[in-house]
């Protein structure tokens, strides 16, 4: 199937369409200035849409740059330097609003483009791409104002651009719609994660002990080491096996409890720090600086897994008591334990043996393990769906933003 562009849509720069500046509003607070409140980066990084509903942090700025860099609804504001391209719409107006240093804005002429249309499309792979080839800098790479305003872009007519962004903020709101479910679903298990592994079931406990560094739990319950409930890195991969392998490095754990496909390998060709065996149901600990907050159970079943050494691997034959341990380890707790017991200035990380010596409450009863074990079971697995229907959402979006916003129309 051909692809043809509508003969209404035409090609035009950026430049043309909006107006296009590089702010220069610092952070700084100056007396006799007025105060404002500044759109920075992180706020671009972090939000699609800019809402009032933002902490913004307060600064000041001159009569001057007010009147300038005030952002007003529909305007479109990017990141011009490290990460060159990220975009968000100002979705309303906010008073007192600036454009900050590091961020350019795109103003649209009204009869050329709408806001909401214009940052879908500076979203596009297409125009990304842009984005990418034209960084320059080696420290700090960014764009150059020109290169901003000679952006390739396809424009089609306005009553189809509104068509178009409607269509695709519908998506964008079921996004964040699911999103703010699993924020929600993350604080329920925070909380609920806090309460079963420390207190127990609700109403089950009438007695209570204080444990140094555990504070107060049930008086039945027992203290114990990690080390004495899971195995730690209890099977070694030998290279001479031969074969290929499936490598889980740090970098598979693209979010916590999650494990992205490993990399296939020839066994010869494994990187040396290649010498864990891992196997289904297994959890692994990030043990080094900067990633010690990665954590994942294995859900993957297949006979030749092999982890980096970044990763303590811990194993037990005994589901409630694995499941027990994983709760555990999702704790800040746990991570904060971590923290504090990395050693080493060229490769900062934590011995096997720490993570075998982390104290943890343990129910005497395996009754009551295996209803926390249950309940946390089920808020994770709440958590996951909604996950995996952001990213479908997120496909989605992608996919009718790559056909919209190119003009495709197919033609047998």
């Amino acid at each position: 199937m051909s692809k043809t562009l509508p003969s209404d849509w035409k090609k035009a720069k950026l430049g043309d369409i909006a107006d296009v500046e590089f702010s220069s509003v610092d952070k700084k607070t100056v007396e006799g200035e007025l105060p404002v409140l500044l759109c920075n980066y992180h706020d671009i990084v972090g939000n699609h849409r800019i809402q009032s509903k933002i902490d913004f942090m307060p600064a000041t700025a001159t009569v001057k740059e007010v009147d300038k860099w005030t952002l007003h609804q529909d305007d479109v504001v990017f990141t011009k330097d490290a990460e060159v391209g990220r975009i968000s719409l100002i979705e309303e107006n906010i008073p007192n609003l600036v454009c900050g240093y590091h961020l350019g804005r795109a103003r649209p002429r009204k009869k050329f483009v709408t806001g909401p249309f214009l940052a879908e499309l500076l979203k596009t792979p297409a125009v990304q791409r842009q984005f990418s080839r034209l960084k320059t800098g080696l420290t700090i790479s960014g764009i150059k104002l020109g290169d901003a305003k000679s952006l390739q872009v396809l424009l089609p007519p306005l009553y189809e651009q509104i068509r178009i962004a409607t269509i695709l903020d519908s998506i964008d709101k079921a996004i964040e719609q699911t999103e703010n479910v699993i924020t929600k679903t993350e604080q329920l298990r925070n909380a609920s994660l806090h309460e079963l592994l420390t207190r127990g079931l609700p109403d089950h406990h009438t007695e209570w002990k204080k444990v140094p560094g555990l504070g107060t739990i049930p008086a039945t319950w027992q203290v114990v080491r990690l080390g004495d409930i899971v195995d730690i890195n209890r099977v070694n991969w030998n290279p001479a096996e031969g074969g290929s392998i499936q490598y889980i490095d740090i970098a598979s754990v693209v979010e916590t409890g999650v494990i992205a496909q490993p990399t296939e390998l020839v066994a010869s060709d494994a990187p040396s720090r290649a010498r864990r065996s891992v196997q289904f149901g297994d959890i692994l600990v990030s043990t080094v600086r900067p990633s010690l907050r990665g954590f994942a159970r294995v859900d993957l079943d297949s006979n030749n897994l092999v982890s980096s050494t970044g990763f303590a691997v811990l194993s037990s034959e005994n589901y409630l008591d694995g499941s027990f341990v994983y709760y555990n380890v999702m704790t800040d707790r746990f991570r904060c334990y971590l923290e504090k017991a990395t050693t080493g200035q060229a490769y900062p990380a934590v011995s096997p043996s720490d993570v075998g010596s982390y104290l943890l409450a343990r129910p005497s009863c395996l009754n009551e393990i295996s209803i926390i074990v249950n309940v946390l079971d089920d808020i994770e697995y709440l958590s996951r769906l909604y996950k995996t229907e952001r990213k479908q959402l997120e496909r989605v979006k992608l996919s009718l933003a790559v056909s919209l916003l190119n003009g495709y129309i197919g033609e047998e």
